[in-house]
């Protein structure tokens, strides 16, 4: 149609007088002009050209002008459609209007005026018509813009949730194609989960009220989950068929960054409660049980439990299990499951591979048995790795029923088995350096012990000299008795008496002698520790070496405070004292001086036992007073010493959490200061 002012007609009149004078009249007001003398001649006209106004006559030989207008109406829906008649009548003109949809009825006769008034109408409606349907074309390219180029989703779907139509964005994030549409609904592509909602949502729009914003969950093509937020309204179609438009807008995004945000949180939660528990404890073996709960509960399972991978044994071994009631114990495996009982289970931990199964009918047959013998329902198993090596499994067990487990639940899980991979290599340094430290201190022990055995090679003649002594009174006493009375001597019985008491004394002193090399001399590693008094392992010490430092020549003082009991491992503070009065006599062997002396004391000094023991010999250069405590350091000559005395005794002090020290007095010679805090 022209969009000009210049309106092009048609005129039809089967009378070529009027037919001709309309033509000159409209034709003198700048219109241009077709003519047609009927209907045939009019519809040829109309097939070939378009035209702003059709002017017809009615009465007309053949098919009426009222047919004209309802057959062109077909062709040229647009145009602006003009009856005259000379018949007039209200009927007509209801007939005109319910078929023909007519701009106006002419009555004959009319005047120029008549004509050109209702022309210049029709031409103004015309043109509003023309300026709407451009407005209305323009309007429809750009919802078609829109509708093609949203980043929302929009779908038609009729009320049993066939689609109808989709955009370009619902295409593309949900993958199917045209031709696929008319194979699937709706509800073919809402997870289970959401089926009832859209069903509701449907049925709430078509009776006429409006749904609220909603979310739901679709599965693409590729099987992947997107989330919507949706809207809904509903399109009143023909015959009161519905067709419910959907708009939903892509959030997978946002949903699964606040997943992710959620699974870290998780994480993060439980990996502080998991940090709190290690950090409390010297060993991670002692918190095992509470590292199980911890999981156990957030994983909402009934059992949980962590077995290492025992290659020697070629076995799972139990380490701990952590169970929500006494009945899931019952169940629960064995202390220790052999590898070939969980050939798939074991091969699969082996890869590093993590186990998870809803239902145990999904797993190899003999992993099943297993499984259904301990009242396994669903289970999730996540390998222990030290550095590259699989070490140890954690488990989740649920046994009253099946569970799916979801790839954050896992993600959550595995970070926890990761703190505990990290405790459990914590734990295998700890026990490694036990085991480094208990093989230290039996070595340890074995050179105190060694030393000590020296100790008593050195005393050995003292000892031989304090046990002969009293043999020598026994045999002497003995000898006399018998004697007198085999020459039938008439015995004094005070005599008697007195004789058999140093009999019996000299025996004590040989039984206490023994005693105290017992005592030094027994072999415990580690000896316990025992409440005792320092001023008895003195006593014990100079029993067993007194006659010695005499038979040297050399005089020894005792000066023993009062001193109350402590707690110490006796063996080895008679061993410290022996050292220190063995250096004292050592030294004053090899020294030059008519009157040889050693002191030793005892006290307390603020809350500390104190040895002390002094000799008045060379004395310790100034040079090597701070090496004697050295392991090997020795100014004995070869074969003398082994340079070990001093520093295994500084051992045992400090084993006591005390301190040993030396420093030259004013005689010339060395004193050694043992301080032991009461305990």
């Amino acid at each position: 149609m022209n969009t000009d002012e210049n309106c092009s007609i048609l005129v039809v009149d089967d009378e070529e007088s009027v037919r001709k004078l309309i033509y000159r009249i409209l034709l003198s007001k700048g219109y241009t002009v077709y003519m047609a003398s009927g209907f045939d001649e009019a519809m040829e006209i109309l097939r070939n050209r378009d035209f702003d106004i059709l002017l017809t006559d009615h009465m007309m030989p053949g098919k009426k002008g009222l047919d004209l207008l309802i057959e062109s109406n077909q062709l040229h829906p647009d145009m602006v459609k003009i009856l005259f008649t000379g018949m007039g009548g209200q009927e007509l003109y209801r007939e005109a209007i319910n078929k023909g949809a007519i701009f106006a009825l002419i009555e004959k006769p009319f005047t120029n005026e008549q004509l050109c008034d209702i022309l210049g109408r029709a031409s103004e409606f015309r043109n509003k018509r023309l300026s709407e349907q451009k407005q209305f074309r323009e309007l429809r390219e750009q919802y078609r813009t829109i509708f093609d180029n949203t980043t929302d989703l929009i779908q038609c779907t009729d009320t049993s949730g066939k689609i109808i139509y989709v955009n370009a964005a619902w295409h593309k994030a949900l993958g199917y194609s045209q031709e696929e549409l008319s194979e699937i609904t709706l509800f073919d592509i809402i997870l289970e989960r959401g089926k009832k909602e859209i069903q509701n949502i449907i049925e709430h729009v078509q009776s006429g009220r409006i749904a609220g914003a909603f979310e739901t969950v679709m599965l693409s093509k590729k099987g992947s989950l997107i989330y919507l937020e949706g809207s809904a309204t509903a399109q009143p179609r023909d015959e009161g068929v519905f067709a419910i438009i959907f708009i939903f807008r892509d959030v997978t995004e946002r949903k699964r960054a606040e997943q992710e945000i959620k699974t870290r949180l998780k994480q993060e939660m439980i990996i502080a409660r998991i940090a709190h528990q290690l950090a409390n404890t010297e060993e991670p073996v002692f918190v095992y049980p509470s590292i199980l709960e911890i999981v156990g509960e957030l994983a909402h399972v009934d059992r949980t439990f962590i077995y290492s991978l025992d290659k020697e044994k070629n076995a799972f071994s139990c380490i701990d299990t952590w169970c929500t009631s006494p009945e899931c114990l019952e169940t629960q495996w064995e202390e220790n499951v052999p590898i070939n009982i969980l050939p798939w289970t074991y091969d699969r931990i082996g890869r590093g591979k993590i186990i998870s199964f809803s239902a145990v009918n999904t797993l190899p047959d003999s992993d099943r048995i297993f499984m259904e013998k301990h009242g396994v329902k669903s289970g999730l198993i996540i390998p222990i790795r030290a550095g590259i090596e699989i070490v140890g499994i954690i488990g989740f067990e649920n046994l009253k029923r099946s569970k799916n487990w979801e790839e954050n639940d896992i993600s959550v899980l595995n970070a926890a088995v990761d703190i505990v991979a990290n405790a459990w290599t914590r734990q295998m340094e700890i026990n490694y350096r036990k085991q480094k430290e208990r093989e230290a201190e039996q070595s340890r022990l074995l050179v105190i012990r060694a030393d000590r055995l020296a100790a008593l090679g050195t005393m050995t003649a003292g000892i031989i000299h304090e046990i002969t002594q009293p043999l020598n009174a026994i045999n002497v006493s003995t000898q006399t008795i018998l004697y007198g009375l085999s020459r039938g001597w008439e015995m004094d019985d005070n005599k008697v008496k007195n004789s058999l008491s140093l009999i019996v004394d000299q025996i004590k002193r040989m039984n206490e002698i023994i005693t105290n090399m017992r005592a030094f001399s027994r072999d415990g590693l580690p000896a316990a520790r025992e409440i005792a008094n320092l001023n008895v392992q003195v006593q014990r010490v100079f029993t067993m070496v007194g006659e010695q430092l005499k038979a040297h020549g050399i005089d020894f003082e005792i000066d023993l405070g009062d001193i109350p009991d402590n707690n110490m491992n006796t063996q080895q503070i008679l061993q410290v004292i022996l050292n220190l009065v063995t250096n004292a006599r050592q030294a004053l062997d090899d020294y030059d001086r008519e009157e040889k002396k050693i002191v030793v004391a005892t006290s307390l000094q603020n809350e500390h036992l104190v040895l002390t023991v002094s000799d008045n010999g060379p004395g310790i250069p100034g040079d090597i007073l701070d090496k004697i405590f050295d392991p090997f350091f020795t100014t004995k000559e070869v074969g003398k010493g082994t340079g070990l005395g001093l520093s295994i005794s500084t051992g045992i002090v400090n084993d006591h959490n005390g301190v040993l020290d030396v420093m030259n007095n004013d005689s010339g010679g060395a004193t050694f200061h043992m301080h032991l805090p009461l305990t």
